[in-house]
C-alpha cells in the first residue's frame, strides 16, 4: 500500500492485509537500487502485522527517487506476492550557508497596482543543491521580524512569502507572521535560520528601479542574475516582463 522512507536507512512498507512473520522479515525479500541492495533486518509490529520496518546497512541518497522491490512475500493463506516495486525519497533538512538561497524577487511599493495584487511579497530561489525546511527560520526588515511556516524549498525550486493576509491573493504562497512590512524608499531584507545564521540580506533604495514610473509604485524589483554573488544595486532593477 505505500512505502515510507522514516530514517535515512530505514523504510516503513504496509501491505493491504497481515503476512506472515518468516516471509515478511527475510531480508532477502527486499532490495532498494542504487547500490542500497538488502536490509539487514527487517520487523513485523506487533499490533499491525501488515506493517514492517526495514533497516538497511547503507543511507539513501538525499533527495533521491529510490525503488524498493518486494518479492516471494506470502500472506496467512499463503498467497505469495511474486515481485513489486514501488518508489520512495527520503528527505532531511541541511544546514544552509550564506548565498545557499538568496532573495530573488520582491514587492515593497505595492500601492498603486499595475496589475499585481496589492500585497508585499518576497521570493525565494534555492540555488543550492541542498533540501530546507524553512519553519521558524525568520525574514526581518531593519527592525523587526516575521517566522516563517512549515515549508520545505527543495533545490532549484522558488518560493513566494507573503503576509498571512496575502495568501488570498497568492494561494501557492507561504505566510510568515508578524510581517516585517517593507519601506517603499529603502529598507533591509534579510533572511536568517532560527539560530540567526543569515543566509541571505539585501539593503535596497528605491534607486534600485532605474525607472521614476516604476519607482512610483506597482512594480517588483528582480534580481537580474540569480546566479552572481552580487547583492547590491547593479544586479537589481525594476521587473521588466510585462505581466
Amino acid at each position: 500500500v505505500s512505502v515510507t522512507a522514516i530514517a535515512n536507512n530505514q523504510l516503513e512498507l504496509l501491505f493491504d492485509e497481515g503476512i506472515d512473520q518468516v516471509s515478511g522479515e527475510n531480508t532477502l525479500n527486499y532490495s532498494v537500487n542504487q547500490g542500497v541492495g538488502n536490509p539487514v533486518s527487517v520487523v513485523r509490529d506487533a499490533s499491525n502485522f501488515a506493517l514492517f520496518t526495514a533497516t538497511f546497512g547503507a543511507s539513501f541518497p538525499i533527495g533521491d527517487t529510490l525503488e524498493v522491490t518486494v518479492s516471494n512475500i506470502e500472506d496467512f493463506e499463503g498467497n505469495v506476492l511474486t515481485s513489486a516495486t514501488d518508489s520512495f525519497q527520503y528527505i532531511e533538512a541541511q544546514t544552509p550557508v550564506y548565498g545557499d538561497i538568496i532573495i530573488n524577487e520582491f514587492m515593497a511599493d505595492e500601492t498603486p497596482s499595475a496589475g499585481l495584487p496589492e500585497t508585499q511579497f518576497v521570493e525565494l530561489y534555492n540555488r543550492s543543491n541542498k533540501y530546507f525546511n524553512l519553519e521558524d527560520w525568520k525574514l526581518s526588515d531593519n527592525n523587526s521580524s516575521g517566522t516563517i511556516q512549515n515549508v520545505w524549498l527543495y533545490p532549484g525550486q522558488y518560493l513566494v512569502l507573503v503576509p498571512t493576509s496575502g495568501l488570498t491573493d497568492y494561494p501557492q504562497a507561504m505566510n510568515v507572521t508578524s510581517w516585517a512590512s517593507l519601506n517603499n524608499s529603502g529598507d533591509d531584507i534579510i533572511l536568517s535560520t532560527p539560530s540567526d545564521v543569515v543566509v541571505d540580506e539585501i539593503t535596497y533604495s528605491d534607486d534600485w528601479y532605474q525607472d521614476p514610473e516604476k519607482e512610483d509604485g506597482g512594480w517588483t524589483l528582480e534580481r537580474k542574475n540569480p546566479t552572481l554573488a552580487c547583492s547590491d544595486a547593479d544586479n537589481w532593477i525594476a521587473s521588466n516582463h510585462p505581466n
